[in-house]
């Protein structure tokens, strides 16, 4: 195991979380044995992932380890294991990953065979409040800060974000793509899903641009409250990247909501204009008196959609009213929700303990209601760990 203060232990008493010693040449020649024997069980695997410690700020410490930084050991163990691979005459593809220290580029090593190599591009604490496409990139991407073992803070900018990906380019040029997290945790904060939506349609539309050939989703299977088109747009668009937004929009809402589809967008594109994915996602500061006055018009806003609610799910039948009612619970949520974040944005943090008992209330007596569309125990994880309230 990695040497952290001077013990060698498990990182917060995880293995998943715990890092090597990668200057151990036994950790290399072990890791190496494993995957290869892996691949050679599961020749159906085209594209097999080695990742690290899904944990920061947890390398070792020895002596021999602080002669490198992580990605130049990574790269080596890559190196060692392509030659293995090659060796047992296996072509299996490896992604290797850009995450947490792995951003930082390496400044010694090189792969050796790029034909083996994905490069996987994991951003997990960008925004989610501009695309890819709103940068800059003839001004705004810095040149990327310099790795300090142990002590990094990973960047919630596009542009920082971007300029690891860059580094990692100079050194290799092969097959890419990013592992992205928009309905990870970000699309908590969006009340409307409309905000998020566009995101997604904006970034894919845009990976060419940045020379990364594909997209994965890092996300719950249910993220769908009040209705799943972050993920229809995400679908469509990485079939087809010329579709425009509008068609996509009206394609799927006049065939959820009928002929009042217009009113229900309209609803819910301010319900996402006046929520903050990046508030709920702990990025940005916790006190902030304008987000408070936004999300109390969150709260105007739902409660003056409750007639138009009441009156569709009464005339419809079938999959529509269904989706009626989902909205109908999904306004009673928003209602709740954004009063807790309202009165916990301005600082009010006793009354918004007691409102979020009341969402939680809430969503665990209606949870078999809409369990399909709402992961219960994600929404309560991301609120605790990142936006600030407690169980």
């Amino acid at each position: 195991m990695a040497e952290l203060n001077g013990k060698r232990e498990l990182f917060d008493t995880a293995p998943i979380l715990t890092s090597l010693d990668f200057a151990n040449p036994e950790v290399g020649n072990k890791m190496v044995e494993l995957i290869v024997n892996y691949a050679k069980e599961r020749r159906d695997v085209d594209y097999l992932h080695v990742w690290l410690s899904d944990a920061r700020n947890n390398i070792c410490e020895c002596e021999h380890c602080q002669k490198d930084l992580p990605s130049d050991q990574y790269v080596r163990i890559l190196n060692q294991l392509d030659e293995a691979l090659t060796k047992e005459g296996l072509d299996t593809k490896i992604c290797f990953l850009l995450y947490h220290e792995l951003l930082f580029a390496p400044e010694k090593e090189k792969l050796k065979n790029p034909e083996r190599f994905t490069m996987m591009f994991a951003p997990i604490t960008r925004t989610f409040e501009m695309s890819y496409e709103d940068v800059n990139y003839e001004t705004d991407v810095p040149e990327p800060k310099a790795y300090v073992r142990n002590k990094i803070v990973l960047p919630n900018s596009l542009e920082e974000n971007l300029s690891y990906l860059f580094a990692w380019k100079k050194m290799f040029d092969g097959d890419s793509f990013v592992y992205d997290y928009p309905l990870g945790r970000a699309h908590y904060g969006d009340l409307g899903y409309m905000k998020i939506s566009h995101v997604i349609y904006r970034d894919i539309h845009f990976l060419k641009n940045l020379q990364l050939n594909g997209y994965i989703s890092c996300q719950e299977l249910r993220a769908g409250f009040p209705h799943n088109f972050p993920n229809y747009v995400m679908g469509q668009m990485l079939w087809n990247n010329t579709r425009d937004y509008e068609e996509l929009k009206e394609e799927y809402f006049s065939s959820m909501y009928g002929e009042n589809w217009k009113e229900v967008i309209t609803y819910l594109e301010n319900l996402s204009a006046y929520s903050s994915c990046d508030y709920f996602n702990a990025i940005g500061e916790r006190l902030n008196p304008v987000l408070s006055a936004r999300y109390e018009v969150c709260v105007n806003l739902a409660e003056e959609m409750l007639p138009v609610i009441e009156a569709n799910t009464a005339k419809r039948d079938g999959l529509q009213k269904q989706e009626w009612k989902q909205l109908g619970y999904h306004r009673e949520y928003a209602m709740k929700m954004a009063e807790a974040l309202r009165l916990i944005s301005a600082g009010k943090h006793t009354e918004a303990q007691r409102m979020w008992r009341d969402v939680l209330d809430f969503i665990r007596r209606n949870e078999m209601a809409f369990q399909q569309n709402l992961d219960v125990y994600r929404v309560i994880e991301v609120a605790k760990n990142y936006a600030g309230f407690k169980l």
